[in-house]
């Protein structure tokens, strides 16, 4: 008969009483590049194509209406206003409208948030150009000072006389 004999892998622990050392762990791997303050190729989208020229509609054309898009309606799929804008038949002018200060609900929009916006917007700003879209983007500081005035000055600019959004 043959016995199996384990050889012992380490020394037994001395009775000291105090409680025996956990096993040195093995150091982690390190990025080949640390990525401070930068971001991963991965994360980008590729660049936008130049703006498109676009004919001016006659005037007998159905006036533009407007989807005020804020930040949690950066999406095309499930997203109420814009359908509703699509199905009216009439030109969609999709807009972003940064708000003041005193309209962000005491949480001013920096570093993370900021972030998360910046590239929600190229997000869809690539998703509207495969429509043959585009996001207007406009600061309420430039505009009066509120979103409502920036909502206007579109209105005015464009002849929309409708605006949708997400309540």
């Amino acid at each position: 008969e043959q016995q199996c004999r384990l050889a012992p892998t380490a020394a037994p622990p001395e009775s000291s009483g105090a409680p025996p050392k956990p096993p040195e762990r093995a150091p982690r791997p390190r990025l080949t590049a640390p990525l401070h303050g930068q971001e991963h190729p991965s994360w980008r989208l590729p660049e936008l194509l130049p703006p498109v020229a676009r004919a001016t509609p006659p005037p007998s054309a159905a006036p533009p209406v407007i989807v005020w898009l804020r930040a949690g309606d950066m999406r095309l799929t499930d997203n109420p206003a814009l359908h509703a804008a699509a199905e009216s038949g009439n030109p969609v002018i999709p807009v972003f409208i940064q708000p003041p200060r005193c309209e962000e609900g005491g949480w001013p929009l920096a570093g993370a948030a900021a972030y998360w916006l910046h590239h929600s917007l190229v997000a869809l700003q690539h998703s509207l150009s495969r429509l043959g879209s585009a996001v207007v983007v406009r600061r309420a500081a430039d505009c009066g000072g509120s979103s409502a005035a920036a909502l206007a000055a579109l209105a005015a600019e464009s002849g929309s006389r409708r605006v949708y959004y997400n309540a």
